[in-house]
């Protein structure tokens, strides 16, 4: 009996064979006559949040409180920040999973033809750049919960742009085979249908038994809003209560006999004298600057009530308060400026809690554009997948992560060396890709042997004194393992 052959067949990938060359989403200026202008968007300035309750959809509570209320900005914008620590896109041959250099190179061409115009014939130009298109992906992904976009083609069928849409636009509607396909909202026109393949939906802790992915700050939504009704009424308490006053008392005797003197005798004219002395007093207080000085005559007396101190303490429960909505922002008061006791332990703490959240966020928009970028590589006839990947967070700044850059290098050189990795790869990894003309391979050659056996592959360091070692900066030296036993051997030590 012949044995069975262990070899797996590929499936085949089957483009689709008309796309449109136009984008099929709807953007702000979708349907708005050609020299029309565009509104500007809705002004919050001024307005009470208390409005917000009534709203119908969290999505637009949240984008709202974002626009208005300065915590939940912070919020959006730290994650937003901190997730967004660059990126590096690579090509892999989609049956052995390996580096591929040339679909690579390929994929960092579209990326750059994103960035790049070709016809300066058109005039302005509203296409968004690779780098714009990521962080606001990152934003609609903290504010939404989700991810949406169309891989805008051109007429040749190549891809031209990526047009991020609003989440909260799409309805899901099934296909009746247990899926579903997304249709945009398009005011004063029908439904725009995106069963197509070059539109992506990427989401994040979408619940199994929801077809609709839920904001990502959609605990935050009573929270803030609580949070600021708690300021504007501490706000009217100390307008109302908390500052002194001055009290203007008319004296009517005397203005009475004024107005006689005048020539006034009518009680109806006497009392419209005296209603418009009061008003000419109450606008006189009502503009009167800090610098200016009060004179007036002797029928109108001036008196200052002072604010007495209010038993009540608001001071324990702002801070709890705003410890409730910070953590609905899955961020920490120290991250939004809020914190007022506790150990600096604890904010390091804080810290590192917050960017696991910020990695979190990275995952729908790395799906999205590793999507996007597969099919828009694949449209010029490669048979790979790409991948996006944000670099790793760190808070470091750039000069202090040299040791660590070095130690990455030593590695990856080191695998180089054992023949683990293409120098394609390599290159690609330390961020040299494509390698330059005349460059010699050394996938596999074994090049570091020699240098890992009889010494380190890096310098040794001067020592320093006390002065100098505490200002240096607390980070690794080597790499661990054989090199540190290798510089062991080489200082004697």
């Amino acid at each position: 009996m012949a044995a069975a052959s262990t070899s797996k067949v590929a499936p085949q990938i089957q483009l689709p064979r008309s796309l449109a060359n136009k984008a099929r989403t709807a953007s702000p200026s979708t349907g708005i006559d050609k020299g029309q202008s565009i509104a500007r968007s809705q002004d919050y300035l001024n307005s009470a949040v208390a409005a917000l309750r009534a709203s119908t959809r969290t999505s637009n509570v949240i984008r709202q409180l974002y626009h208005k209320d300065g915590t939940v900005s912070a919020g959006v914008v730290s994650l937003v920040q901190v997730a967004n620590s660059g990126f590096r896109i690579g090509a892999y041959d989609r049956i052995t999973g390996r580096f591929d250099p040339k679909g690579t190179e390929v994929v960092m061409a579209i990326a750059q033809s994103m960035d790049t115009l070709f016809d300066y014939s058109q005039g302005f130009s509203s296409k968004p750049t690779l780098a714009n298109c990521v962080s606001t992906a990152l934003k609609e992904v903290v504010i939404d919960g989700a991810l949406a976009g169309e891989l805008v083609l051109n007429k040749f069928r190549l891809p031209e742009k990526i047009q991020l849409v609003p989440y909260q636009t799409l309805t899901m509607v099934s296909d009746g085979k247990g899926g579903h396909y997304p249709q945009q909202e398009s005011s004063g026109s029908d439904p725009i249908d995106l069963n197509i393949p070059n539109f992506f939906v990427c989401d994040l802790l979408r619940d199994t038994d929801r077809t609709y992915a839920d904001s990502f700050l959609e605990a935050a939504a009573n929270a803030s809003i609580y949070y600021n009704e708690f300021i504007e009424d501490m706000r009217r308490v100390v307008r109302q209560a908390g500052h002194s006053r001055i009290v203007a008392t008319l004296v009517t005797e005397d203005l009475i006999e004024a107005a006689k003197q005048a020539g006034i005798t009518d009680p109806k004219e006497i009392k419209d004298f005296l209603e418009s002395v009061q008003q000419d007093v109450t606008e006189m207080l009502q503009g009167l600057e800090p610098e200016e000085a009060l004179v007036s005559f002797d029928n109108v007396k001036f008196d200052a009530i002072k604010a007495e101190k209010d038993k009540s303490d608001y001071t324990q429960i702002m801070q709890a308060v705003a410890n409730i909505a910070a953590t609905a922002l899955k961020s920490s008061p120290s991250i939004l400026g809020m914190r007022g006791t506790g150990s600096q332990s604890l904010s390091n703490t804080e810290s590192l809690v917050f960017l696991k959240i910020a990695k979190a966020i990275q995952l729908p928009a790395e799906d999205f554009f590793s999507r996007a970028l597969t099919l828009a590589t694949r449209l010029f006839g490669l048979d790979v997948y790409c991948k996006f990947k944000f670099n790793e967070i760190n808070l470091r700044p750039e000069d202090e992560l040299s040791a660590y850059r070095s130690m990455q290098e030593d590695r990856i050189l080191r695998k180089l060396s054992m023949g683990l990795i293409s120098d394609e790869e390599a290159a690609w990894m330390m961020g040299n890709f494509p390698l330059p003309q005349g460059y010699q391979m050394l996938s596999g050659t074994g090049f570091l042997v020699g240098k890992l056996e009889t010494g380190s592959t890096r310098d040794n360091q001067d020592k320093k004194g006390p002065n100098e070692s505490a200002a240096e900066a607390d980070t690794p030296t080597s790499s661990g393992g054989r090199d540190n036993k290798n510089r062991k051997d080489t200082n004697g030590s």
